[in-house]
């Protein structure tokens, strides 16, 4: 039934000659990406690199830490494009084959995911939100404004897209709950952000529909603290060593806005991310659309991961719950050009 609906509505010439469109138009900056992250000191946390090695060689001085080889799915695509897909060397870097091969896998991944969050992005507005063509290319642009504050790196981008898939299935009771309890699988601040926008769904909101998938993050929560038990006690795994002794003072770092990287990384990222839900507020305007002001408590809970990972990344963190307010944005922005496009006819 899913797939009848989606062929139903959806234009899939269209959109596979977008995709490969953007896939051709983003390659230049795929090269780009590959060369920026041979810089070592863009890997001082995030080394998917060794965890690679790891899976490939068995050697665990390469199992690096947790939450980073928790990121089972990314980890496990990474780790087929390292196997099967063609390495391609870039005459103008110089590293070992491994390491080279290791790190383009990374960065191909995300160039691939990349692409898919176009696709996702336009499904998503289009067959969940039931937006006009006119309101779904004008979010697709919205999202690419905004996707540059995800890290092109790491898995941020993946966790992204999982959330979007997510929203875009939770309604369909057998697959969307599967998709939900396995979030334990992508990333940590996905069974956060989905655990709370379900717990205002279906325990503050009283929406039963989605008594199921509440129940299912609830299940993926239990999922991720037993890896984590069964990785520390029986494999000898840890956390790293940022982690340690969770640093009160990272949070209260939010009051030093003479430093810039504090207010590119934190503020700003969380004034644009809070936004939607204050215009909504003082124009008293929901557009028709299926939320919740309530749904301002995933972001601000988002702080409590500054405790372990710093202000400096939250704005990464804060992005990842670009899913569940991108609609409203978008109605806003489209609602504002709408408008003075209205008055300069007049």
């Amino acid at each position: 039934m899913i797939t009848i609906n989606l062929m139903q509505k959806l234009n899939f010439k269209y959109l596979a000659f977008l995709l490969i469109l953007i896939f051709f138009i983003n390659y230049r900056d795929f090269l780009n990406v590959l060369k920026i992250s041979f810089a070592e000191d863009l890997f001082s946390y995030y080394k998917y690199q060794n965890i690679i090695f790891f899976y490939v060689n068995g050697d665990v001085n390469f199992k690096d830490y947790i939450p980073v080889n928790t990121r089972f799915l990314g980890l496990f695509l990474q780790y087929l494009i390292y196997e099967l897909v063609p390495c391609i060397n870039m005459k103008s870097i110089s590293f070992p084959q491994d390491y080279y091969c290791a790190t383009y896998s990374l960065v191909f991944l995300n160039y691939i995911i990349k692409i898919l969050l176009f696709a996702i992005v336009y499904i998503y507005l289009k067959l969940k939100i039931n937006f006009s063509e006119n309101l779904v290319f004008l979010g697709i642009l919205v999202f690419v404004i905004l996707l540059e504050h995800l890290e092109q790196n790491t898995m941020d981008r993946i966790a992204v897209f999982y959330l979007f898939l997510c929203l875009l299935f939770d309604e369909k009771k057998y697959f969307g709950n599967l998709l939900i309890l396995c979030s334990f699988l992508v990333n940590e601040k996905i069974i956060l952000i989905l655990g709370i926008y379900y717990f205002i769904k279906y325990i503050i909101l009283f929406k039963t529909k989605y008594k199921y998938c509440f129940i299912s993050i609830c299940f993926s929560l239990i999922c991720y603290l037993s890896i984590i038990f069964i990785l520390i006690n029986f494999y000898d795994f840890s956390f790293h060593p940022y982690y340690e002794g969770i640093k009160i003072k990272n949070l209260l770092s939010i009051f030093s806005f003479y430093d810039l990287s504090i207010l590119s990384n934190f503020v700003f990222p969380m004034i644009i991310c809070l936004s939607p839900y204050i215009i909504s507020l003082l124009q008293k305007n929901k557009f028709n659309l299926d939320f919740s002001y309530y749904e301002i408590l995933i972001i601000i809970s988002l702080l409590i991961l500054s405790m372990g990972g710093g202000l400096k990344n939250l704005g990464r963190y804060f992005f990842h719950t670009l899913p569940i307010w991108l609609p409203l944005f978008t109605a806003q922005i489209y609602f504002l050009i709408s408008k003075i496009s209205n008055k300069k006819s007049e």
